[in-house]
């Protein structure tokens, strides 16, 4: 076991799943919460008057639109507090919902600080404030053999007993199904995840 979580193929499948669970569940990343890290950047952003902590945040078409706003927002919040705070909600709304647009993601409001976050975003969150990614990668390797171990057992014991009657068929192909969908999803994924990595390694060397 030990051997397997070390190895280099396995690591990356792990870390390629998990781009891929958190890139179709869009709607779970805490970008859109008051305490997340979009709206972080932005507090600094206005803070030190200094539009570039959030430009990461949108795609290079939408910069001149934050900026643009950036620096009204930055003239209002000089009239007085109620401006102020009602300039600093606009910035922050249009922020994360040009980012969640860019994301493929729907803007449905701003979330409170201290929103829930889910332990996916906790382990990602916590991986990189630690500078570690081991105990990310043990809950990781612990879930994905759990599911793939229980979605493999329940399709073989199911087809053993697929033509005993009509019913067990049926049951044989829901489990077939669920354990053909799930694996192959996955290394769908490492696929697209792989490809990806190439281009960007090709641009990388092209500029170099």
């Amino acid at each position: 076991m030990f051997k397997l979580l070390k190895s280099k193929t396995f690591l990356l499948i792990i870390s390629g799943i998990f781009l891929f669970l958190l890139s179709t569940n869009k709607s779970q990343a805490h970008c859109d919460a008051l305490d997340g890290p979009v709206i972080t950047d932005a507090r600094k952003a206005l803070k030190t008057g200094d539009v570039k902590f959030v430009l990461k945040w949108v795609k290079k078409e939408s910069e001149k639109e934050i900026t643009t706003l950036f620096e009204r927002t930055m003239k209002l919040r000089s009239l007085n507090e109620d401006t102020k705070e009602m300039a600093d909600m606009y910035f922050f709304e249009t922020l994360v919902r040009i980012h969640r647009a860019a994301e493929g993601a729907p803007y449905t409001g701003l979330k409170p600080a201290g929103t829930a976050k889910s332990h996916a975003i906790e382990l990602t969150d916590g991986a990189l404030d630690s500078g570690s990614s081991d105990e990310l990668l043990t809950h990781l390797t612990e879930a994905i053999m759990t599911n793939v171990k229980m979605k493999y057992q329940r399709a073989s014991e199911a087809q053993k007993k697929k033509d005993e009657s009509i019913e067990a068929g049926r049951k044989f192909v829901e489990a077939y199904i669920d354990y053909m969908h799930f694996t192959v999803s996955l290394f769908k994924m490492l696929e697209l995840n792989g490809h990806q990595n190439h281009n960007e390694k090709g641009k990388e060397e092209y500029r170099d």
